[in-house]
């Protein structure tokens, strides 16, 4: 009765310390002492390296008092504020790098990035749209727009997005595995298995790209492949509860409820408020004519989860089972509030 989980893993792209600064030899750290604007960008970009972003900043700072005009110093000290996630400072750097160098194409993509953590993915877009305009070839730009065009719901801009970045770098698996989420999101189920196999071929350590492919599988009604996806997804990480999930889900519709109890039952001793868990639990109980077992499942499901119309409905539909038809009509006209048709259907036909 529940819907599948489709994990998103759309990590972005961003270009590192500028090539003239990252030319540092880092073997030896107490060499690099501060004096001239260069000498400062060494020590930051050494800093960098090694993951001091503070540090990295507090050198790049200097080096920007000492060159004002330094567009790799406002650029390298963005990159260090972006890595402490302080993507308004790095915007506001990455600005004053544009000023003084307006045609670094790396520096519209990772002031992009900075905008799509901020969730001004429209910002974003114009932003790798320029940087694609300098470096038409710059495949991790196609790349992170595409991530941005997604989460605008632009779906057939993200795959034609996703498939210029493959074109220019043909051995990123990721891209292959987000392509494949945007045709899973247009019910492209068969060209989404296509990706995955390609992502998995690339990466076969990425669970979550076995764990989506299985998801299609189950969308095909293809159960037993999505068991097999779902079991190797989980030998990968354990702990997967996306997975556990999605597995306890195939092992019902194939009547293995013990098998799916226990599934449930693990992500509930990892989280226990993930209500999907009880969800499944629940539907498991009801399948089996256990109605009010379900109901106390449900009524976690909505504890948990309130504004669940599904939660409702169902737990109606296992009221109704047990005898409490007052129950059941209550919780269906809650069902109905939150937008459930189906729960309009058993007011009508039970509960006047």
């Amino acid at each position: 009765m529940r819907a599948l989980i489709l994990t998103v893993f759309s990590s972005l792209i961003f270009n590192k310390v500028s090539s003239q600064s990252a030319q540092v030899d880092t073997s030896n750290y107490s060499h690099l002492i501060g004096g001239t604007s260069d000498d400062y960008i060494k020590k930051g970009s050494t800093k960098y390296l090694i993951e001091d972003f503070k540090g990295a900043i507090a050198d790049f700072t200097k080096a920007i008092e000492l060159n004002p005009n330094d567009s790799y110093a406002f650029y390298d000290r963005a990159i260090s504020e972006a890595k402490l996630n302080d993507f308004d400072n790095a915007i506001v750097d990455y600005n004053k790098s544009i000023e003084l160098n307006p045609n670094y194409p790396e520096v519209y993509n990772n002031r992009g990035v900075s905008k799509n953590k901020l969730k001004d993915y429209k910002g974003a877009i114009a932003d790798y749209f320029k940087a694609i305009e300098i470096n038409p070839n710059y495949g991790d730009a196609f790349y992170n727009k595409g991530i941005s065009n997604y989460e605008l719901k632009n779906y057939n801009d993200a795959i034609s997005d996703f498939t210029k970045a493959i074109e220019l770098l043909p051995n990123y698996s990721i891209t292959y595995y987000n392509r494949g989420l945007v045709k899973y999101k247009l019910r492209k189920y068969k060209g989404a298995i296509k990706d995955y196999n390609k992502a998995i071929n690339l990466n076969p350590k990425n669970d979550w790209a076995f764990n989506n492919r299985g998801i299609c599988k189950y969308k095909l009604r293809k159960f037993k492949g999505a068991l097999k996806d779902h079991n190797s997804a989980i030998e990968l990480n354990p702990e997967n509860v996306e997975a556990l999930i999605c597995r306890g889900n195939a092992k019902k519709v194939l009547k293995d409820y013990v098998g799916a109890k226990k599934d449930y039952d693990k992500v509930i001793n990892l989280n226990p408020n993930y209500w999907e868990a009880y969800y499944g639990n629940g539907d498991i109980q009801f399948d089996l004519k256990n109605y009010d077992v379900a109901i106390n499942y449900y009524n976690k499901v909505i504890e948990l989860n309130p504004s669940d119309k599904g939660a409702y409905y169902d737990r109606g539909l296992s009221k109704f089972k047990f005898g409490d038809k007052t129950g059941a009509c209550s919780d269906w006209r809650k069902a109905l509030e939150k937008g459930s048709k189906n729960a309009g259907s058993e007011i009508l036909k039970n509960c006047r």
